[in-house]
């Protein structure tokens, strides 16, 4: 600071002594280092994933979510299991609950999640009804980047068919260090599940997502359709879609849709009679795997 001070005037006040100069500048530095060591403290605490990534927190429009849960019956009827990925059956017996438990392990980052995300809201719409929705993208520095989709983190499902499980093991956030900040965490039997069941072998380094278990018996492991056929488009466009099936994508999302409906009703003692027993759904029941690979 004294360097950069404009010289006295003759007769002026003799310049301070150049010792409190001195001091005056340690005490500048000594903040300047301060302040540094603090940013880097706050920044090294988010990039090594001590909070949770941040997630958009836009919520689904009630016009939006009124597509996804309001298919006409002609439209399920006309685009059938056309495409439609099969289950695996990993179990001969389904499991003793109340309710038939539809358990989805995912990620915010996982292109694949978020094409599986469409065909498991648009199913579970036919059986209750979820709240809290929001809008979700894939990673931009994943394949098939910013893959539209939601999030099931925070959302609540409703339903006396359904017990929804639905776990966000990571957000959309990439940090420096290349991981993603956990979100959500698995209970103990969720993880002994898709340890279990997911192949190839899940694990946390080698991901396996999305994982898709129902009843205890049928199991989806992957996307059920191409993330690509999602490219570039909006929530609002895609749904849009949804009630005449008018494009490959819309077609994707029901026909898989339609697969997993299939599913629940296999294992929740076919309810509701309006969803189960429809002529389509029947013939996909019959059409699911019998034996265990």
């Amino acid at each position: 600071m004294a360097r950069n001070a404009s010289r006295p005037k003759r007769g002026a006040a003799p310049p301070p002594k150049r010792g409190k100069s001195l001091n005056w500048l340690l005490v500048v530095v000594t903040l300047a280092l301060v302040v540094t060591v603090v940013i880097a403290v706050k920044r090294n605490r988010a990039q090594t994933g001590a909070s949770t990534a941040a997630l958009p927190q836009t919520p689904v429009p009630p016009a939006v979510m009124a597509q996804l849960a309001g298919v006409p019956a002609a439209t399920w009827e006309q685009v059938g299991l056309t495409g439609a990925t099969p289950p695996v059956l990993v179990s001969d017996t389904a499991s003793r609950t109340p309710k038939a438990v539809v358990l989805y392990m995912g990620a915010g980052f996982c292109p694949y999640c978020a094409a599986a995300r469409w065909s498991l809201i648009t199913a579970l719409a036919r059986f209750g009804t979820f709240s809290g929705l929001t809008y979700d993208w894939s990673s931009m520095s994943d394949v098939y980047p910013g893959t539209s989709t939601f999030s099931f983190h925070g959302s609540t499902y409703t339903s006396q068919y359904v017990d929804f499980q639905g776990v966000e093991l990571q957000g959309n956030v990439r940090f420096s260090n290349g991981e993603y900040a956990p979100l959500e965490h698995p209970t103990a039997e969720q993880e002994r599940l898709i340890t279990e069941y997911d192949a190839p072998p899940y694990t946390r380094d080698t991901g396996g997502l999305p994982f898709l278990l129902v009843g205890g018996r049928y199991m989806w492991a992957g996307s059920p359709f191409s993330p690509q056929l999602l490219a570039q488009r909006s929530q609002e466009s895609v749904a849009s879609t949804l009630a005449s099936a008018s494009d490959d994508a819309a077609r994707a999302i029901l026909a898989n849709a339609n697969e997993l409906t299939a599913m629940i009703c296999a294992v929740d003692g076919n309810q509701p009679a309006s969803v189960c027993n429809t002529p389509l759904i029947e013939q996909a029941i019959k059409a699911l795997p019998t034996k265990v690979p």
